[in-house]
């Protein structure tokens, strides 16, 4: 546990509140000491459970709960407690409980302590994370965060999921750092090409290497293994499974627990393995909606407006012509066995979307390249299939957030008002597999930040790949700067 020590400040510094990833303390004081060269005091992010609920954060909660922000918070937060359900038994009553006793701290922490500003390392999608974003949003106060792009160690810097910072590194920082910053952007372009070439990122490459080795003999005894711990130690999130039954035992519920968990999986598993890999009718016309691993920030909350892939799916089969259909295509971690697929997508999923006319899906064995070249569209919330498809002069349909939304020969879902607007749409003039790679090499080197965002150095090297030995010092001079900047455009003096 990263233990952290409050320094006191002069009180003509902004004081933000820091949602950080990191590592060590001397991580953390780096952070803090680059800041108050800029004029910040930065606050770590409690521990909720830490926090006593106090009277006035009780009232402040009252003030809130008659707003209509409240209910939206809550339908978003019910839905990202899914990630906590391992079993099948966080019941509904028991989540919303959760929720207003969460909130409750959340309103009783900012009473304690007054922030000029927020600032989290990557899009809050945590609940509590997100529960501090809406609550700094309604007192109006300003929040910054960092959006990872995912194709390289970059991310973008955001005022809100609809509103980019306007930001661009400074001289100092492009002299001091030239070769490193040449490097983040050459790992960015071979990212691209990966892509390209139908290989998906490093990151999705170590995805499936882990899979594979999950089911050689060595995995499975690990799998074994971790089945046996498991009956001792029951699975994660143990305040959660089972809610509000108190007075079972463990002996009785440790195994149980295993059981579900397999039984999801199972369940989850069995439903994708039964879809083809192939579309039937092979001459006809159809555009493809990949779909993204659940759960994960890329669907909620940067999927905004949409809370859920299945509406998106519905609005794209709705806005596309009926001489269309619409292939649905799984993602291959969404069965991973080192992931938590069950968390994100139900097994019914699948045979309730084919009930809609129009709507067929594809399986994980399926050629996604080959779908993305011959539809008439790609359509996704936020994915990197949305880059691939420019690449290939594929129109791109996006529902969400996502940092590449200019990109060349795309368009937003929500842009449509009816299928006659998307017919125009799809018979534009498409844009070159050139003018979007110098688009994205535009971007890597001007737009996007040295910023990992959800990610530690230490993580990002031996899971991804490795950074130039100065990443660290030259990302706490961007954090320093892009939070100046931010600063400048929300206080002006």
């Amino acid at each position: 546990m990263v233990e952290f020590v409050e320094p006191s400040h002069p009180s003509a510094m902004k004081v933000g509140l820091f949602m950080w990833r990191i590592s060590s303390n001397r991580e953390w004081e780096n952070i803090t000491s680059e800041l108050v060269t800029v004029g910040v005091h930065a606050v770590p992010a409690p521990i909720l459970s830490d926090i006593e609920i106090s009277p006035e954060g009780t009232r402040e909660f009252s003030r809130f709960e008659r707003s209509s922000k409240f209910d939206e918070l809550r339908s978003v937060i019910l839905t990202m407690q899914n990630r906590f359900d391992f079993t099948g038994t966080f019941r509904l009553i028991d989540r919303d409980l959760r929720f207003r006793d969460e909130l409750l701290r959340v309103f009783s922490f900012l009473a304690q302590k007054r922030f000029d500003f927020a600032c989290f390392s990557a899009t809050p999608h945590g609940s509590v994370a997100f529960m501090f974003e809406k609550v700094f949003r309604w007192y109006r106060i300003p929040v910054l965060f960092f959006q990872p792009s995912l194709v390289g160690p970059q991310s973008l810097p955001r005022k809100s999921l609809v509103e980019p910072l306007k930001y661009s590194l400074s001289p100092a920082i492009r002299k001091k750092y030239s070769s490193e910053l040449v490097t983040v952007a050459s790992l960015a372009k071979e990212s691209i090409s990966r892509l390209e070439a139908g290989k998906g990122t490093a990151k999705v490459a170590l995805q499936r290497e882990r899979e594979r080795s999950s089911r050689n003999f060595f995995g499975r005894m690990r799998a074994i293994q971790f089945f046996f711990s498991r009956l001792g130690k029951g699975l994660h999130y143990l305040s959660v499974n089972f809610s509000s039954h108190k007075d079972l035992p463990g002996w009785f519920t440790r195994p149980l627990e295993v059981f579900l968990e397999w039984s999801l999986r199972r369940s989850l598993s069995t439903a994708i393995r039964a879809l083809p890999s192939d579309i039937p009718e092979t001459r006809m016309k159809f555009a493809l909606f990949a779909l993204h691993y659940e759960p994960e920030r890329c669907s909620i909350p940067e999927g905004y407006p949409f809370s859920s892939q299945i509406d998106a799916v519905i609005r794209a089969r709705a806005l596309l012509p009926e001489d269309i259909v619409l292939i649905v295509k799984e993602h291959f971690s969404q069965s991973a066995a080192a992931l938590r697929g069950t968390l994100g997508r139900s097994p019914d999923t699948y045979q309730i979307l084919e009930s809609i006319p129009g709507v067929k899906f594809v399986g994980i064995g399926a050629d996604t390249p080959g779908l993305v070249s011959r539809a008439e569209c790609v359509f996704t919330l936020t994915g990197k299939v949305g880059i691939e498809a420019a690449l290939k002069s594929t129109p791109v349909i996006y529902g969400g957030q996502p940092w590449w939304g200019e990109i060349p020969g795309s368009a937003s879902l929500n842009s449509f008002d009816g299928t006659p607007e998307l017919k125009d749409f799809l018979e534009s003039s498409r844009s070159s597999r050139d003018e979007v790679f110098d688009w994205l090499s535009q971007q890597f080197a001007d737009t996007l930040v040295p910023v990992l965002g959800d990610a530690t150095v230490d993580r990002y090297t031996k899971r991804i790949s490795p950074l130039p030995e100065r990443f660290g010092e030259l990302q706490l001079a961007v954090l320093a700067e892009v939070v100046s900047c931010f600063l400048d455009s929300e206080f002006p003096e």
